[in-house]
C-alpha cells in the first residue's frame, strides 16, 4: 500500500502557512477501504478541520459519500489536489491555518499559482447545490495536459466524481480540466496543443440514444481531436468505452441478454496489455455493451457476461465495459445501494457477500491506464 503526506495549505499575507497534526504533518497509507488517495484526504481534512460538521460521519464503511455538504470538499480536493514526490498539497484559501512549513516541502511557485486557482474557484466556500444543472465543473488551466469527461451529471455523483477519477488518475503537477459533458460543457478544439489523453467515465445514459443533444457533439470532438492531435491518448469507461467504439465506427445497444448486469466478473486476457495477468476481477454495472468493435480496435480482454470487456485501438486508445474504479468496499457499501432496485434481493445479497470476500483488482488496471495514458 502507498504511503502520503498532506500539506494543506493556506496563505497569510506574502507567508504560507499548514496544517500541522500535533506538530506533523499528517500521513496516511491507502487501505482498501478508501483505496482512492483523495479520499482519504477528504476524511482527514474535513474531520479535522472541520469537527463539528463531519465527526459523526460513518468513516470505516463509506457513509461520509452520502453527505451533500462534504462534496464540496470532495470537490474542492478533486480540481486543486497536486503530489510532489509523496506529499499531496490542497490549497485551502479562508481557512486559518497557523502551522509553519518545514522548508523541504516550500514549492513557492507552484503552491503559489494553485493557491491564486483555488482563491477564483473556492468549492469549500461554496453550498452545494442538489441540482446537478447548477453544478457544472469549470475549466481554469489553459493548455492542459490531460481532459477529464464526467459522464455524471446527476445525484449524488457530482463531487464525488471529481475524487474518485482525479484520486486515481492525476499524477504530480499535472493540468486536468474537468468537464461535465451531459450538461453540454464540451472543451473548445482551439486550446489543445499541450493535451496529452482524455479520460472518458461511465454514467446511466446509452452511448446509442442520439436524440440526447449532447451524444453526437462527443462522437464529433473525439473523432477531431483524433484528427488534428493523432498522439493524444484515450481511456474509456463503461459508457466511455462504449462511446470511443461509436465514434471510431463501432456498434453499441443492450446486452444481449436484455439483463443488467451487475457483479464482480473475472477477465480472460486475448492479448497483453501493460503487464496485466491474464485473469482479473473487475466490477461491472451495466445495461448496454459495446455489439460490434471498430475496425481500428480489437478485442484484448472478454468475459462470460461480455464478450468485449476491453478494447485497444493501436497505440492511442484503451477502453473497458466494466468499473475498475469501483473498488469491492465502493461496491458495497455505496454504489449498491443506488443500484439494489435493479436486481431482486436474494441476487443483491449474494453479490454483496462475494464483495465482502473477494477484491477487485482495481489498482492492477488503474496504474495500467496510467501508464498507458502518459507514453509518448
Amino acid at each position: 500500500m502507498s504511503s502520503y503526506r498532506i500539506l494543506a495549505y493556506s496563505k497569510i499575507a506574502d507567508t504560507f502557512k499548514c496544517f500541522l497534526d500535533g506538530n506533523q504533518i499528517p500521513a496516511f497509507t491507502v487501505q482498501e477501504s478508501d483505496i482512492n488517495r483523495y479520499f482519504s484526504v477528504v476524511r482527514i481534512l474535513s474531520g479535522s478541520l472541520e469537527p463539528a460538521k463531519y465527526s459523526s460521519l460513518n468513516w470505516d464503511h463509506m457513509g461520509y459519500l452520502e453527505n451533500e455538504k462534504l462534496r464540496s470538499w470532495m470537490k474542492h480536493i478533486g480540481y486543486h489536489s497536486f503530489t510532489i514526490e509523496n506529499t499531496i498539497y490542497v490549497p485551502l484559501p479562508n481557512i486559518e491555518l497557523n502551522g509553519d512549513i518545514p522548508r523541504e516541502f516550500l514549492n513557492y511557485e507552484i503552491m503559489l499559482e494553485r493557491y491564486n486557482l483555488a482563491i477564483s474557484n473556492n468549492f469549500i466556500d461554496k453550498e452545494f447545490s442538489l441540482s446537478a444543472a447548477t453544478y457544472n465543473p469549470v475549466a481554469f488551466h489553459e493548455n492542459p495536459d490531460f481532459l477529464l469527461f464526467h459522464m455524471q451529471d446527476y445525484l449524488p455523483w457530482p463531487g464525488i466524481s471529481e475524487s474518485l477519477y482525479g484520486g486515481f488518475f492525476i499524477k504530480g503537477t499535472e493540468k486536468w480540466n474537468h468537464y461535465f459533458i451531459p450538461q453540454n460543457n464540451l472543451p473548445p478544439l482551439g486550446n489543445l496543443s499541450n493535451l496529452k489523453g482524455i479520460l472518458i467515465t461511465g454514467a446511466k445514459y446509452c452511448s446509442y440514444d442520439s436524440s440526447l443533444p449532447w451524444v453526437d457533439p462527443l462522437l464529433d470532438l473525439l473523432r477531431s481531436i483524433h484528427e488534428h492531435y493523432p498522439h493524444v491518448k484515450f481511456v474509456g469507461i463503461c459508457l466511455g468505452h462504449q462511446i470511443l467504439a461509436r465514434a471510431f465506427g463501432g456498434e453499441t445497444g443492450r446486452n444481449p441478454s436484455n439483463k443488467f448486469i451487475y457483479h464482480l466478473e473475472e477477465f480472460s486476457a486475448l492479448e497483453e496489455f501493460e503487464g496485466l495477468p491474464n485473469k482479473l476481477k473487475v466490477s461491472e454495472s451495466h445495461g448496454d455493451c459495446v455489439l460490434e468493435i471498430s475496425p481500428e480496435s480489437r478485442i484484448i480482454y472478454t468475459s462470460p457476461s461480455t464478450r468485449v470487456e476491453m478494447l485497444r485501438y493501436g497505440n492511442w486508445g484503451v477502453s473497458v465495459q466494466g468499473h475498475p474504479e469501483f473498488t469491492s468496499m465502493f461496491m458495497k457499501n455505496f454504489h449498491s445501494k443506488f443500484c439494489h432496485r435493479r436486481l431482486p434481493y436474494e441476487n443483491m445479497q449474494e453479490i454483496l457477500n462475494t464483495y465482502t470476500y473477494e477484491r477487485t483488482d482495481s489498482d492492477l488496471i488503474i496504474e495500467a491506464f496510467n501508464r498507458f495514458i502518459r507514453k509518448n
